[in-house]
C-alpha cells in the first residue's frame, strides 16, 4: 500500500506517517491545553489530527487559526476522563507530543486523536 493510502483504523496510534511514508519519530507525553499554548509561544507547531481515515496535516500558516477556532476547546485534560457530552460538537482530542528522531530537534509535532 502506498503511504497516501493509508488510513487510522485504532487509537491510540503506534506510529505517525505522511505521504512519503512513516515517520521517525515516538510518542511522547500527553499534553495540556496549557501545554500546547506554551508551545505555540515559543514558535510554529507542526498538528496532526488522527481520526478514522488518513492523517490531517494542519499547515503550519495554519495552525493558529486551527488552534483558536477547533482544537484549544477540545483537547483532554491529561490524566481526566470525560464524557463526550463536556465538549463542543461532542468530541475532544487527546493531545500527544511525538518525538522525531532527527537532530536537531525540528518543529514540534502533536499528534491530537480525535475521539467522538
Amino acid at each position: 500500500m502506498h503511504p497516501d493510502q493509508r488510513v487510522v483504523v485504532s487509537l491510540p496510534l503506534a506510529e505517525i506517517w505522511d505521504s512519503s511514508g512513516p515517520i521517525a519519530a515516538t510518542r511522547g507525553r500527553q499534553l495540556s491545553t496549557a501545554d500546547i499554548t506554551q508551545l505555540l509561544r515559543a514558535g510554529p507547531i507542526q498538528f496532526v489530527v488522527a481520526d478514522f481515515g488518513p492523517l490531517r496535516w494542519i499547515p503550519t500558516d495554519s495552525m493558529y487559526d486551527f488552534w483558536k477556532c477547533d482544537a484549544k476547546h477540545h483537547i483532554l485534560s491529561p490524566g481526566r476522563s470525560a464524557a463526550l457530552e463536556e465538549f463542543p460538537g461532542e468530541y475532544f482530542y487527546v493531545a500527544t507530543e511525538w518525538i522525531r528522531a532527527a537532530a536537531p530537534p525540528a518543529t514540534p509535532l502533536i499528534v491530537l486523536e480525535r475521539h467522538h
